[in-house]
C-alpha cells in the first residue's frame, strides 16, 4: 500500500504544515524517497504526481530524512506495554490457583493434610477463618471477580500471619520462612489497585454494563 518514488509535493499558500518552515508557503519541496499512502487525502496537500491523482503525501517534520524512520521502527517498550495488563491476569489466575492450595489444606486435608499430623483445622479458630479467606478469596482472584476489594482482603490477612507467625523468629524472610507470606501481601496489595485485568469476570461484567 505504500509507493517510494521522487516526487514533488506543493504545500498551498496559508496551509499550516511543518514543511513550511524549510519550504515556504506557496513553494514545491522535492523528496528523493518520498512514501505515498493510497486513499489518504489530507487538507492542504496536493499531490503534483501525474496521472494519479489518489495518491498523496505525507509529510515528515523540518530536517527529518526517509532513511533515519525504519518502517518497522517500534517504540522500546511498547510491545510489554501492550502485553502487560494479559501478563497481569495470567499473574492473577497462577498465584490465586497456589494460594487455593494452602486453605484447602486446612480445611479438607487436600492435596495433604496440616503438618504435623495431617489433620484439619477447625473452622472457628483462627487458622480455620484463615482457610476460609484463602479458600472463598482465593477463588475470587481467580476467577477475577471483586478482585480488588477481595484482594486488599487478603493481603491484610498476610501482613497479619507474617507478623503475629514469622516476624518474631528472625528478621531475615529465609530464617523464619515468610517469604511467601510478603510476597502474597505485595501481591494482593497490587492488584487491589491494578485490578484483575482483561482475562477476568470484573472486566466481562463491565464490558456488559457498557
Amino acid at each position: 500500500m505504500c509507493r517510494e518514488d521522487r516526487a514533488q509535493v506543493r504545500i498551498p499558500d496559508g496551509a499550516h504544515d511543518p514543511a513550511e518552515s524549510a519550504a515556504g508557503q506557496g513553494s514545491v519541496v522535492e523528496f528523493d524517497r518520498f512514501p505515498f499512502v493510497a486513499g489518504l487525502k489530507p487538507d492542504g496537500l496536493e499531490s503534483e504526481r501525474g496521472g494519479d491523482p489518489a495518491l498523496t503525501a505525507v509529510v515528515l517534520p523540518p530536517q527529518t530524512r526517509m532513511e533515519e524512520v525504519p518502517h518497522d521502527h517500534v517504540e522500546p517498550g511498547r510491545e510489554m506495554g501492550i502485553l502487560e495488563p494479559r501478563l497481569r491476569s495470567v499473574l492473577r489466575i497462577v498465584a490465586a490457583f497456589i494460594f487455593i492450595q494452602s486453605g484447602t489444606m486446612k480445611l479438607f486435608a487436600f492435596p495433604m493434610g496440616m503438618p504435623p499430623d495431617g489433620g484439619t483445622a477447625e473452622l472457628m479458630t483462627q487458622t480455620g477463618i484463615g482457610g476460609l479467606l484463602e479458600v472463598v478469596g482465593g477463588a475470587l482472584v481467580l476467577l477475577g471477580l471483586f478482585t480488588r476489594p477481595t484482594a486488599f482482603v487478603l493481603s491484610g490477612e498476610m501482613a497479619v500471619a507474617y507478623f503475629q507467625f514469622h516476624a518474631p523468629q528472625s528478621f531475615w524472610t529465609v530464617i523464619n520462612g515468610g517469604y511467601a507470606a510478603v510476597l502474597y501481601c505485595f501481591l494482593w496489595l497490587y492488584l487491589s489497585a491494578a485490578g484483575a485485568g482483561p482475562w477476568s469476570l470484573d472486566a466481562w461484567r463491565k464490558k456488559r454494563r457498557s
